[in-house]
């Protein structure tokens, strides 16, 4: 696969970086600079901007275990964020580890892993640093809804059935925590009214099982949440004559950012 040009430039960037600075002047000026791109209001940065933030984390990662570094977690998940929005999936990576570094139990950062670990369809690891976030967060609907599209593509379809049904459960009116900033999992919250997708999943699950009546329950209570979901529509049309008319539409990272 052709690299974008940001990943293009990204590498070009990495073959000139020079050996890691040692001053306590150099790497602060580096923490700044992460810092001005965490906060920066747009969803997806300049790659310029990009790539300066992925020189500095190249050259000051001595920074971190050396104390130098005080960013908070919330800093390093929306840092971790921009990477992620601009597929930059290395260095989100070691943001979310920095995060983690910062803060043992910071769910952002585990569900931020967990995103990027898919990415890479690593997702074995992927379900493993999802169970540490909802460890955290079991009250948040997104992760185990994200864990149900990962079983269903590993064919644990029972599991993912589980997975539905759990975040079914955890939806309901929206419950905003400032204090975790603005990471993915926040603005999933943010902008959830209502599970109508978990349903929608789980009607697809229960029809690959063979289950149509089920689904069909599913994909009415989908439209009950969502009127305006043609997906569904299509699929309660289809399960009645025992078909499916549309793929487990699986909603990752990205899509809920």
């Amino acid at each position: 696969m052709k690299d974008s040009p940001t990943k293009a430039a990204l590498k070009r960037a990495m073959s000139r970086l020079e050996q890691s600075p040692s001053s306590l002047g150099e790497l602060k000026a580096l923490e700044g600079t992460l810092k001005e791109v965490a906060r920066s209001r747009t969803k997806e940065a300049a790659p310029e901007t990009l790539l300066r933030a992925v020189r500095a984390l190249a050259l000051g990662g001595a920074g971190i275990g050396r104390g130098i570094w005080r960013m908070s977690s919330q800093t390093w998940v929306d840092l971790a964020v921009k990477f992620i929005n601009a597929r930059l999936y290395a260095p989100a990576l070691l943001a979310c580890e920095a995060a983690m570094y910062a803060d043992a139990d910071c769910a952002e950062a585990w569900f931020n892993k967990a995103v990027v670990l898919t990415r890479w369809r690593l997702h074995a690891q992927a379900l493993a640093a999802y169970r540490e976030a909802r460890r955290l967060r079991p009250d948040h609907p997104e992760i185990p809804f994200n864990m149900g599209g990962i079983l269903c593509r590993l064919g644990r379809h029972e599991e993912a059935l589980a997975a539905y049904d759990e975040a079914i459960r955890c939806s309901g009116s929206p419950r905003l925590r400032p204090a975790l900033g603005d990471g993915l999992l926040e603005r999933a919250e943010r902008r959830r009214p209502e599970c109508a997708e978990a349903w929608f999943n789980k009607g697809v699950v229960l029809a690959m099982l063979g289950r149509f009546d089920e689904a069909a329950v599913a994909y009415k209570e989908a439209l009950r949440l969502k009127p305006d979901f043609p997906k569904a529509r299509a699929n309660l049309k289809a399960s009645r004559k025992g078909e499916q008319a549309v793929p487990l539409r699986v909603v990752s990272g990205r899509d809920i950012a």
